[in-house]
């Protein structure tokens, strides 16, 4: 049996005794009838409830959707309205402030009953609905930055190699100022970023075989001409609504510069030739001097 709250505002007293009767044998719990929407407007701040069924006519300065107004700036408590006509004119009014539903005077209880039940299921689905789209909204915000504060260059490209998204550090590493200009001046990768295009040709060749790829290296031009070595990790996605009129797969992954280690490679390299050189010469001279 439900043990919601509900508030009724009628100024009528008999019957907003009928009304409390009603609901309370309905499982219930009500709050002692108001008349007025003054009263309401003082109640319901310390004491909350999960329903209001007030008429749109009241004593007092306030009518019905007036005080209905009022109380939708600080709470959003679901509202039924009671009202002795079914074309009165107050109804179009009443409709600014959205109520959950309308019961007209004389209440049969079985129309009550289903009324009340309605608006308190509908009330719970919109405050879960309310909830969900919250913490999604908490959850792209997390998403977003994390994106844009990631130490990884993070991207989204289509297959043929045109960027749909990547993060400031992306932008970065391509020697861009910020994402949308990557996005602009990198439509063909494979043309605008890869030294040698058949890299990326082989790049998409693994990922179509196997699904994703790791430690893919190869060298790349920044914006700027200069070349850098990048090594990324990719997978095959689906693309979402976001990525617009592309619903063939989509390469999401993230990219790493790694021109500073392949520069300490080669300079490594170097220095191990100049040694073996070096230890050859000086064989040779030791043999020639044994020689002698």
């Amino acid at each position: 049996m439900s043990k919601a709250t509900i508030l009724i505002v009628e100024d009528d007293a008999i019957l907003a005794m009928y009304l409390q009767e009603i609901i309370s044998l309905m499982g219930y719990t009500v709050a002692k009838p108001l008349a007025t929407g003054e009263e309401a407007l003082a109640f319901l701040p310390d004491n909350p409830v999960d329903l209001v069924l007030m008429d749109i006519e009241l004593a007092g300065k306030l009518n019905g959707i007036e005080t209905a107004e009022s109380i939708s700036r600080t709470s959003n408590v679901p509202i039924i309205f009671l009202t002795g006509y079914s074309h009165d004119p107050l109804l179009e009014q009443a409709k600014i402030a959205a109520p959950y539903g309308y019961l007209i005077k004389p209440v049969p209880e079985r129309e009550l009953a289903a009324t009340l039940s309605m608006a308190l299921h509908r009330y719970a689905l919109d405050k879960q609905l309310k909830e969900s789209r919250i913490a999604l909204a908490h959850s792209e915000a997390r998403y977003r930055n994390l994106f844009e504060n990631s130490p990884l260059g993070i991207f989204r490209t289509t297959l043929d190699g045109m960027p749909l998204a990547v993060n400031t550090e992306m932008a970065r590493i391509v020697g861009c100022a910020t994402p949308e200009e990557a996005i602009a001046d990198f439509r063909d990768l494979a043309k605008n970023l890869y030294v040698n295009p058949e890299r990326r040709q082989e790049f998409i060749r693994q990922l179509q075989e196997k699904g994703f790829v790791q430690h893919f290296v190869y060298e790349g031009r920044k914006k700027t001409g200069e070349t850098i070595w990048i090594s990324m990790n990719a997978r095959l996605s689906e693309a979402d609504e976001g990525d617009g009129k592309h619903h063939e797969p989509v390469i999401d992954g993230f990219a790493f510069d790694i021109t500073e280690n392949k520069r300490a490679e080669q300079a490594l390299r170097e220095s191990e030739e100049q040694f073996r050189s070096l230890a050859e010469s000086s064989r040779d001279y030791i043999m020639r001097y044994d020689r002698a």
